[in-house]
């Protein structure tokens, strides 16, 4: 039997219709262009919505970024928000190179090679652009033999690569004893583990890669005067699991 003579789809084609017939009263004095415009303004608002709820951030927050970012986008607060980062690279160039008279770089690989004394040179002069104020803290009777036993070290030990333990065990070895005596320093167990790192903030950041994967945390205060006497310091609080 054909669907139209159907009682039911009879019925919903006659609401389709008047749903159509209502559209059409309503948008007869528009003109084509308007209905478009109208349509695309319509159909970005629909996305805008859908990639503010897929965001993880709360509603206010979504919000409040999304009229942070129109405000941005206006011309005269664009070239304001301009021109000050154009006034803090200044800034931040400024105090970087301020050691710096010449401001001279390489940015290519010299056509020919230079020889010894040259890069020697060019090492002094890099070397006499920051004030070695860490030899301040070197004994004087010390000091000479301390650098020149650091250099035969070096020289020892500059063209070798940690990661490499089958070309380098030396460095490998040394490592895992500095990392040993650095662990019984802090009473380390059996089972306590670390590696070697080439600074501070490369430390810092390993601490808090291994705590994420660990799902673990460590609380620390910071109490200058009351924990360590006006020196300073941290003091470590507790650790606990975090929940799956």
């Amino acid at each position: 039997m054909h669907t139209s003579s159907h009682p039911m789809w009879r019925v919903v084609f006659e609401h389709v219709d008047e749903a159509r017939a209502l559209v059409n009263r309503q948008c007869s004095h528009l003109e084509s262009w308007q209905i478009m415009s109208y349509t695309i303004a319509m159909c970005f608002l629909v996305m805008w919505f859908r990639r503010m709820n897929r965001s993880d951030k709360p509603f206010i927050h979504r919000m409040r970024s999304s009229v942070y970012s129109i405000i941005r986008s206006l011309p005269w607060v664009k070239r304001r928000v301009k021109a000050d980062l154009e006034r803090a690279r200044k800034e931040i160039e400024e105090e970087v190179h301020q050691c710096d008279q010449k401001r001279d770089f390489y940015k290519f690989l010299p056509e020919h090679p230079l020889a010894g004394e040259e890069l020697l040179s060019e090492a002094r002069q890099y070397a006499a652009m920051g004030e070695r104020r860490y030899m301040e803290h070197y004994d004087p009777r010390t000091r000479n033999q301390d650098l020149s036993l650091c250099a035969k070290i070096y020289d020892l030990f500059s063209h070798s690569d940690p990661h490499r333990s089958d070309a380098f065990p030396g460095a490998r070895k040394m490592e895992a004893e500095i990392l040993r005596m650095s662990l019984s320093m802090f009473h380390g167990g059996a089972e306590a583990c670390g590696v070697v790192a080439g600074g501070g903030t490369e430390v810092t950041l390993l601490a808090c890669l291994d705590s994420i994967k660990g799902k673990k945390w460590v609380g620390f205060l910071y109490n200058a005067e009351k924990e360590t006497g006006g020196r300073g310091g941290l003091r470590m609080t507790g650790e606990q699991a975090l929940p799956q």
